[in-house]
């Protein structure tokens, strides 16, 4: 059942990201916007999952809090970077955060890495280097990429401390208090774009729904995901949730040929070819790593 709900879990962030390219792309919406939908529903899952469950009030879930207040900054960066960049390429830079929670360990937890760490951390590497390969075979590194890396230091430090925290506490309530904690952080960017914002939901209904039902679906594949950690190996199901990153190319490839009103991502065989194979290598690094 694990097995199912992780590639469950990886098929809806799939489409997740399809969309959230489509939205952030084709409709001219600030990052704000999705980031900002994200946190209303992100708030109304942690308070309705905090009524629950009701946990005893801690340190931990203090920290929790705090942790969840910088889930805003990755959110911009990541949807910054989408509107620069296909979302093919965009989304596997994710993979860096497992190379940098591992150097992360070693320098300020003095844990020791192993030879089968450090492969990994360079396999993971190197399909990130494929993935900046362009037309002509030609590398293009671009401010996207700078967006990447800084959400992947941020996420990795998350990482590190939910961790942490879940040593001591269920699943449940770490996600009941980062998912309260990023409404939180989202505040100070809605007062300076609560003027956007207000004018976006008034006039464009349409695309708030998509948005709307876009965010649901991420929140409701986290949940599937720590559904499946509870009943089967985290490393397995961290490495069989990053199958997403195949289905995000298997799907940017259909709705470009099919529906390119959608989104339209370079379809050249040698580069479709080149993208899967730093799939498939970070892929590996992860697994490697895990």
């Amino acid at each position: 059942m694990w097995i199912a709900l992780s590639l469950l879990a990886a098929g809806i962030w799939a489409v997740v990201n399809i969309t959230d390219k489509y939205v952030i792309s084709k409709n001219a919406v600030k990052p704000a916007i999705p980031v900002f939908i994200l946190s209303i529903i992100g708030l109304m899952a942690g308070l309705s999952c905090w009524l629950v469950i009701k946990p005893e009030f801690s340190r931990l879930l203090f920290l929790g809090l705090v942790i969840g207040a910088s889930y805003p900054a990755v959110n911009f960066l990541y949807f910054k970077s989408l509107k620069m960049e296909d979302v093919s390429r965009v989304v596997p830079w994710f993979a860096l955060e497992s190379v940098l929670v591992i150097i992360f360990s070693a320098v300020l937890l003095d844990e020791i890495l192993s030879v089968r760490q450090y492969l990994g951390a360079l396999v993971i590497i190197t399909g990130l280097f494929f993935m900046t390969v362009k037309k002509n075979f030609s590398l293009r590194p671009g401010k996207w990429m700078i967006y990447m890396l800084l959400a992947d230091i941020i996420f990795a430090a998350q990482v590190l401390l939910e961790k942490y925290i879940l040593n001591n506490i269920r699943p449940l309530e770490l996600f009941a208090a980062l998912e309260i904690g990023a409404f939180v952080g989202f505040l100070p960017y809605w007062y300076y774009n609560r003027k956007i914002i207000k004018k976006f939901l008034t006039h464009e209904t349409k695309i708030a729904k998509i948005i709307m039902a876009n965010e649901t679906a991420n929140i409701g594949a986290t949940l599937i995901l720590l559904t499946a950690m509870s009943g089967g190996y985290a490393a397995l199901v961290t490495v069989l949730a990053s199958i997403q990153y195949f289905f995000i190319l298997l799907l940017a490839v259909l709705v470009s040929l099919f529906y390119p009103r959608i989104i339209r991502e370079e379809l050249s065989g040698s580069l479709l070819s080149l993208k899967a194979l730093a799939i498939l290598s970070i892929i590996s690094g992860i697994y490697l790593i895990t």
